[in-house]
């Protein structure tokens, strides 16, 4: 038998492995097909998640990261990886209970899209949603909630925030808009205005898996674009906030405390800030991106389902 016929033996017996959960005989019959291929990306994704079924997170990451070297914006396999590194629920259920802890009677969603994490707000209860073109059906919303279709520069820009509230400040705000550095920054500015030192905004898509998935140009279904710079910019600009990232796949969860209407250093420095940051390549964090974006533990009190 001709080798190429050994190497897809060898790959077919280790699919079938896996069908009856014979899993170290999957991974003899896999290595041995990788060994004389090692770029197929099917027998390293076969790896990978024989690994992560095995319970061994560290083998199975690395296996990943070697597909994510000849396909980096393989949508399957980031997805597979971010779990592994980031070990605290799904975003959406983190919201989840976050809102059950601490029930914010306003609530203030920028990006709205299919309202997911919109309709985690309670009906009794004042939420403001901002889409340019929500994917939601309106008319299904609960009396005290609204989606105003508008780019939220525009909306806050007409100063309907505290009509539509009925007070002067939100208790708790989520960022999933323009998942760009610019837009994620003035979002956060228009926000802050409306806040209390009690007021608390989580920001999604601070933690990117790579460098080809942070850009500013979409080129996969994974994109955080490049959101992860709000965290550099405030670190140094506005020292006074308390910044934290919660590992929640698929990107991460930021928080944003310790918040100060009253601040207008982004204001002031608005074009030198988006002159410094626009262009900055992400490998300037890459070797360093869990200190330099606040990536906290699962174990963080935020997470806490109490």
């Amino acid at each position: 038998m001709k080798d190429i016929d050994n190497l897809n033996n060898y790959k077919i017996l280790g699919k079938e492995h896996i069908q009856l959960g014979e899993l170290d005989l999957a991974i003899e019959k896999l290595k041995l097909h990788h060994e004389k291929n090692p770029e197929d990306v099917e027998t390293l994704s076969m790896l990978g998640d024989v690994y992560k079924e095995k319970l061994q997170p560290n083998t199975a990451s690395e296996f990943y990261a070697k597909v994510l070297e000849i396909d980096p914006i393989n949508t399957a396999i980031l997805l597979k990886y971010s779990s592994l590194h980031l070990d605290a629920p799904y975003y959406i259920n983190t919201l989840r209970n976050i809102h059950k802890r601490i029930k914010p009677k306003t609530y203030v969603e920028i990006g709205v899209c299919r309202g997911e994490s919109f309709r985690l707000a309670d009906p009794n209860y004042k939420a403001i949603g901002v889409d340019p073109e929500p994917q939601l059906d309106l008319s299904t919303l609960p009396t005290n909630h609204k989606v105003v279709k508008s780019s939220s520069d525009d909306y806050f820009n007409s100063d309907e925030v505290i009509e539509d509230l009925s007070v002067d400040s939100f208790q708790m705000a989520f960022l999933d808009g323009m998942h760009l550095f610019e837009y994620a920054l003035r979002d956060f500015m228009n926000l802050e205005k409306y806040a209390t030192s009690e007021s608390v905004i989580f920001v999604h898509d601070l933690y990117p898996m790579n460098a080809e998935t942070a850009t500013r140009q979409r080129n996969s279904d994974f994109w955080t674009g490049d959101v992860w710079k709000l965290f550099l910019c405030l670190t140094k600009y506005r020292p006074d906030l308390s910044l934290t990232t919660l590992p929640c796949p698929p990107s991460g969860l930021g928080v944003i405390e310790n918040l100060n209407s009253n601040s207008n250093v982004l204001k002031d420095n608005y074009e030198r800030i988006c002159e410094e940051y626009i262009d900055l390549s992400y490998d300037f964090i890459k070797s360093n991106a869990k200190s330099s974006l606040f990536l906290v533990d699962a174990d963080h009190q935020w997470l806490s389902h109490d």
